[in-house]
């Protein structure tokens, strides 16, 4: 028990390191509006949930370190195995010769991240002695959330159960076309029942709206803006991420701050969906004054005490009056959020939850001295030499390179990565085979597994693409796919068994092969195989296949002849942005206003370089290789305004004004993290790194159970569309 409570105590700690950084991006996104700063209050609460089962479940018996003094002999060097790292100045700011090897440049970050990890974990050590009451009383905050949050599901049910359906043909009809108009693809219940005074949104798989009894006296006006309200939550999937946040608050219950920011999650996500609904309710003020003269007529009673939590009372309304009205005054409206700014922000707390989790914690006292020997020993290291791309696309603005087989050795990899990569290429294998009806089992079968692939290189196009609201929106493209195996390689015989049909092309004493059969649309409209030795092929368009043929020595971009790329390319994954002749400027460069940020980072840069260590746990180097001082320091400073946005929204929150200790220890918090964040350049270039995330394979569980929900979506609605055509 005493154990227990010491886990706790250092989990207490890990959640409030997420929560830093999480706090700051939230407060950034609600600028942009309602809608974003419910994302990221979501996300963050779901790995929060996330990084809390990990911990108290799927690793209960991991090693975690005592704090303890920090010797030479304790801490492990990332390049004992190369060349030994070379000592830091006096200030422990010295930059080392290049020459020393892949692991100086992050030697910085590390002493500062076992030092974070270090101090971290002396007020768990501290709780030693009262472990017990700790866990006690932890464990009771968890099992009364439990309860409340299981007694909540079930009041819910039972409204949904008594509810009557509504038969109505009008308002069935109203609901049926707001869907459309919506995009709602899920089949929605409509239901009242004598025991809401508001209309309120259940369930998520099978949603349903329920409204009160009184519903009939409503007007046209007051039906379609609450119909266009609840459906809003449905196409935002907002039940779904309240019930996380739920759960969240379950393991969390001890932690204000998760109470604060499951609030504003639940706060923004009403404001959002008024957003949203207002759009297809008339307009803002139409919107408005329906639900005005809804409050009116209600007499406050709440829903029942188990069901408030997920159920909207009388006071919920008149809050989103009160903020509807503030926003039209202000015209602070919702604005959409990119999908680049999206994947930025995931990116970022996704890194910080898995570093999190590998922060070492406060031992037992048999666990110590194993941990410390565990400690002593060196990283692995990369012995991968550089990968030299043999054929880069024509007009490309960049390339990835990446090392599938180095990535299932790493530790606690195998079945989630290939898994995660099956969804990446399109599906599972077993469904395309089903697809073009090929037996995977007949004896003979050539089977490639991501273990038998040692590198894979594809060219990066962007272009223009379009949806239902805008024309001018990014697209992405791989193309010039190069797969190289550590053997010999059957490649046409292991095409031509999923049904692929390869025609011969005989040029400059070469063969190359077309892609032909049912296949062929899917890859593209001129599809071509070209086999460069026994375990190396090309896949791209025939025109760059027969530009490749025809070069005597093969072409390589200037970008990938650089130390940078030849360090990258060493790791896991390694990309690389060329902009020498504004390459990457004019591909991306669609006129948009929040191109502007992406395309400062390009200004006077040749290109840029990501590569990603080959290593358990995650390091990475970002570079830019700039024309000029100027150009680089210009880099420095554009990249400013991205931490000054974050630290505005830290500094307009002053904590004078407030009397209660969590706000002020939350905005002395922030503006630590802040003010520590720092860009290095030098004469001509600009670099950036990052190391202590965690490991690989944390990463990729967390992006795997993503993965399969996504899936077993796509999995019901195409089962709901199925139904509906019969």
């Amino acid at each position: 028990m005493n154990d227990l409570g010491i886990a706790l105590a250092w989990l207490a700690v890990q959640v409030t390191l997420v929560l830093v950084p999480a706090l700051a991006l939230h407060a950034f996104a609600s600028r942009r509006g309602p809608a974003a700063g419910a994302w990221v209050a979501a996300l963050s609460l779901g790995l929060i949930a996330a990084l809390c089962v990990v911990e108290l479940t799927a690793r209960p018996g991991r090693q975690i370190e005592a704090p303890t003094k920090t010797t030479a002999s304790t801490i492990p060097s990332r390049t004992a195995a190369t060349s030994p790292e070379p000592p830091l100045g006096a200030a422990g700011l010295d930059r080392p010769s290049p020459t020393a090897g892949l692991g100086w440049e992050f030697s910085g970050l590390r002493l500062a991240w076992d030092r974070i990890e270090r101090g971290a974990a002396e007020p768990a050590a501290r709780v030693r002695p009262w472990g017990g009451v700790v866990a006690l009383v932890a464990l009771g905050g968890m099992a009364f959330g439990l309860v409340r949050l299981l007694t909540g599901l079930w009041a819910v049910g039972v409204y949904r159960r008594r509810g009557r359906i509504i038969n109505d043909p009008a308002m069935n009809e109203l609901l049926d076309a707001l869907r459309i108009e919506m995009g709602c693809v899920r089949t929605v219940e409509l239901r009242e029942t004598a025991e809401l005074t508001t209309a309120a949104t259940a369930g998520w798989r099978r949603p349903v709206l329920l409204l009160p009894d009184d519903w009939r006296s409503w007007t046209s006006d007051e039906r379609r803006a609450v119909l266009a309200h609840e459906l809003a939550h449905v196409v935002r999937g907002d039940y779904a991420a309240g019930l996380v946040a739920r759960v969240a608050l379950v393991l969390n219950s001890y932690h204000p701050l998760v109470y604060w920011l499951a609030g504003r999650l639940q706060l923004q996500q009403e404001q959002a969906a008024d957003a949203l609904g207002a759009r297809f309710a008339g307009g803002r003020a139409a919107y408005l004054t329906a639900l005005a003269r809804m409050a009116l007529k209600q007499d406050g009673r709440s829903p029942r005490w188990p069901a408030r939590e997920f159920l909207a009372d009388r006071g919920t309304l008149i809050r989103r009056i009160a903020m509807l009205r503030d926003q039209s005054e202000t015209g602070n409206f919702d604005r959409p959020s990119s999908k680049t700014w999206r994947l930025l922000a995931s990116v970022t707390l996704l890194g910080m939850t898995v570093g999190v989790a590998m922060l070492h914690g406060p031992a037992n006292a048999a666990d110590e001295k194993a941990s410390t020997v565990e400690t002593a020993k060196p990283a692995a290291q990369s012995a991968n030499a550089p990968i030299v791309p043999p054929y880069v696309p024509d007009g490309v603005a960049g390339l990835v390179a990446f090392r599938p087989a180095a990535v299932c050795r790493r530790s606690g990899m195998g079945e989630g990565f290939r898994f995660i990569l099956s969804e990446v290429i399109g599906g599972d294998l077993s469904q395309l085979s089903k697809k073009f009806k090929v037996d995977m089992s007949r004896p003979g079968f050539l089977k490639l597994g991501f273990e038998d692939v040692e590198w894979a290189t594809c060219g990066i196009r962007f272009g223009r693409a379009r949806n239902a609201e805008r024309d001018n929106l990014h697209s992405i493209a791989f193309v010039g796919l190069t797969v190289h195996t550590f053997a010999p390689f059957d490649w046409p015989g292991f095409l031509r068994q999923w049904g692929i049909e390869l025609a011969e092309v005989h040029e400059g004493g070469r063969i190359y092969y077309q892609i032909k059969g049912p296949i062929q649309p899917m890859i593209g409209p001129h599809p071509c195989a070209y086999l460069l030795d026994d375990r190396t092929i090309v896949l791209d368009e025939e025109a760059g296949i027969r530009s490749l043929i025809s070069r005597k020595t093969p072409l390589q971009p200037a970008y990938v002849r650089t130390p940078e790329w030849n360090r990258a390319s060493r790791g896991l994954l390694a990309v690389a942005m060329d902009n020498q002749n504004a390459t990457f400027t004019k591909q991306y460069d669609l006129g948009r206003p929040d191109d502007a940020i992406v395309l400062s980072l390009f200004k006077g840069v040749e290109y840029w370089t990501l590569g990603v260590e080959d290593a358990d746990s995650i390091a990475m180097h970002l570079a830019a290789a700039c024309k000029s001082q100027d150009a680089s320091e210009a880099i420095a400073l554009a990249l400013d305004p991205l931490l000054k946005l974050a630290r505005d929204a830290v500094d307009q929150a002053d904590p004078t004004v407030t009397s209660g200790q969590v706000e002020k220890l939350t905005h002395r918090m922030l503006k630590r993290l802040l003010s520590n964040l720092r860009v290095q350049h030098t004469d001509r270039s600009v670099d950036l790194q990052a190391e202590g995330f965690g490991t690989i394979a944390d990463y990729i569980a967390i992006i795997e159970a993503e993965v399969a929900e996504g899936r077993s979506h796509e999995q019901a609605a195409a089962a709901k569309s199925k139904s509906t055509t019969r």
